[in-house]
């Protein structure tokens, strides 16, 4: 097959589960079609690019960190202009498929491409957003430009989702928002999970089940949550106070305030260690350190930075928010805990603590899922799979 893969992230530019994803499974694509990823130059990287039977297109867009910064515009929504002018000059009409890997990275599509499209779903956040901006699902100091912005994606992405027959979410959480909010037939979307290489986390600090360092890792940091891991942070550093906690990802200003009032109050801010960008190859080395791996979120579909860290056999404590819960059960790859609760972050984290032996078997049924539920090489198979018929039902065969 002759494939292309459109998505706003892809390496070097990764800053979420998305771009990870995509490594993955274009790897496993590769090795038997012709896969062209076409993504956005930031970050670096060449604009241009061959390894085999993988092409990757970068195309040039303005760098959108002040407008991020002034809350003015998504980035993906600069991607999707550029390939509309993209789209004048390029045939998109040569490949066997379109695979647009992100609904938000499908505003270019047109009549004027005949070839079959595929378009991944990755979140729900505005699909179940209402229109009452006082019913706004999570408390947010950016409440006048989070509610434009899932309001907005929330129009253009129910519009573009109509422009192909077939649309791939990766849990069934999602698949039934979809089925709900946008009155989407449900024979039309196709379920399969995100897939790990667990090979990527095999390196293991010696002292990774008593090191006593607490890991969270992500974006949107108002939406995940991680204000209630600080404030849980006091509790747990009063009883372990070799304790450490690793936290990776952007936040706005006004948050981290917040973060450091609560930390210089009770004078353990030296005992955190914010990054706000690590590079994925980069991440193996975070979880191979990590006691417990931390993700109290409000609002979520299925973390990628969850099956990373089973992949990398640390326990994991998160809310069953979304789909969260069908990688996670209770007692045995980590802990399910209730939205917005200190006391149980500390609680749990306490349980981890204590008892290193069980945290490894954790760990270890963590991997184990993983490999059973969440493989690489399922997952590529099955979206080949899905490939196939999409192509036959347009009268091709491959």
């Amino acid at each position: 097959m002759n494939i292309c893969i459109i998505s706003h992230e892809y390496p070097p530019n990764i800053i979420s589960g998305l771009g990870t994803a995509l490594v993955n499974l274009a790897d496993g694509l590769k090795s038997n079609n012709k896969v062209t990823v076409i993504t956005p130059l930031l970050r670096g990287g060449k604009e241009h690019e061959i390894d085999g039977n993988l092409e990757i297109i970068r195309l040039k867009i303005p760098n959108p960190r002040l407008l991020q910064k002034l809350n003015l515009i998504d980035p993906r929504i600069l991607f999707s202009l550029k390939l509309s002018r993209f789209r004048k000059t390029f045939d998109f009409n040569r490949f066997d498929i379109i695979h647009v890997y992100d609904v938000h990275d499908s505003y270019f599509l047109s009549r004027k491409i005949h070839t079959p499209v595929l378009i991944s779903v990755n979140d729900f956040y505005s699909y179940i957003t209402p229109w009452n901006p006082l019913s706004f699902p999570y408390t947010t100091k950016h409440l006048p430009a989070r509610y434009i912005h899932y309001n907005l994606t929330k129009i253009l992405n129910k519009h573009f989702l109509k422009k192909s027959s077939h649309i791939l979410v990766n849990t069934t959480h999602l698949k039934f928002i979809l089925v709900e909010q946008c009155s989407i037939n449900p024979a039309s979307i196709f379920h399969i999970y995100r897939g790990i290489d667990p090979r990527r986390f095999s390196l293991a600090s010696p002292d990774k089940y008593t090191s006593k360092n607490l890991l969270y890792t992500g974006s949107n940091m108002e939406r995940k949550g991680v204000i209630y891991l600080i404030k849980a942070l006091p509790e747990i550093f009063s009883k372990y106070p070799e304790a450490s906690c690793t936290i990776i990802g952007k936040s706005t200003p006004g948050l981290m305030a917040q973060f450091n009032n609560i930390l210089k109050k009770h004078n353990i801010l030296n005992k955190v260690e914010f990054i706000p960008y690590v590079p994925s190859e980069k991440m193996p080395e975070y979880y191979s350190k990590a006691n417990v791996f931390i993700l109290p979120a409000l609002f979520e579909n299925l973390a990628v930075t969850i099956l990373e860290a089973m992949a990398s056999r640390t326990p994991v404590i998160c809310t069953a928010e979304g789909a969260n819960d069908e990688a996670i059960e209770h007692g045995k790859q980590g802990y399910i805990i209730s939205q917005k609760s200190p006391e149980e972050i500390a609680h749990y984290v306490e349980k981890v603590f204590e008892n290193p032996d069980k945290s490894r078997k954790m760990g270890r049924k963590g991997l184990e899922k993983i490999n059973k539920k969440f493989p690489k090489h399922d997952m590529v198979s099955r979206v080949q799979e899905l490939y196939k018929k999409i192509l036959k039902e347009h009268g091709k065969v491959i």
